[in-house]
């Protein structure tokens, strides 16, 4: 779903940049070191003082992110409350960065507003479908 390149910073030799780019109609979630998110950042620099074992995980869009334009998350990060805002919305889906769903809220109105309290802090990915079946994935920082 998309390519990795590494590039050693020319003036030391300890530090390493990984850049994950993903192909087109995908984008790129997070990197993952030993089943733990160490970086929400495409470009990820770090210390090599050890064998490392990066995975850039990716997922698809299904849609022009364009078109998601009028989709709004806030705030983000969040704490307890998610507020999802936008037109024709009708289902909300909360998923951890497996994919692996944990929540799905019923949408009532241009603004649902979501307890995201009990979630553990971390990064999850809210799927937003529309009335006409379009799925739009935003990234949620919960903290």
């Amino acid at each position: 779903m998309g390519s990795v390149s590494i590039a050693q910073e020319p003036d030391c030799e300890v530090n390493a940049i990984v850049e994950a780019v993903p192909n087109e109609g995908c984008y790129f979630t997070v990197w993952m070191e030993n089943d733990r998110i160490v970086s929400a950042n495409p470009r990820y620099s770090f210390a090599v003082d050890r064998d490392r074992h990066l995975v850039a995980h990716f997922n698809t869009t299904g849609v022009d992110d364009n078109a998601a334009e009028g989709i709004q998350l806030y705030p983000n990060p969040a704490n307890n409350v998610l507020t999802v805002s936008g037109e024709n919305l009708k289902l909300v889906e909360v998923s951890n960065m497996m994919g692996q769903s944990l929540e799905t809220f019923s949408v009532e109105g241009p603004e649902t507003r979501i307890d995201i309290g009990k979630l553990p802090v971390g990064i999850y990915l809210v799927g937003i479908t529309d009335e006409h079946g379009k799925r739009f994935v935003r990234k949620l920082v919960k903290e």
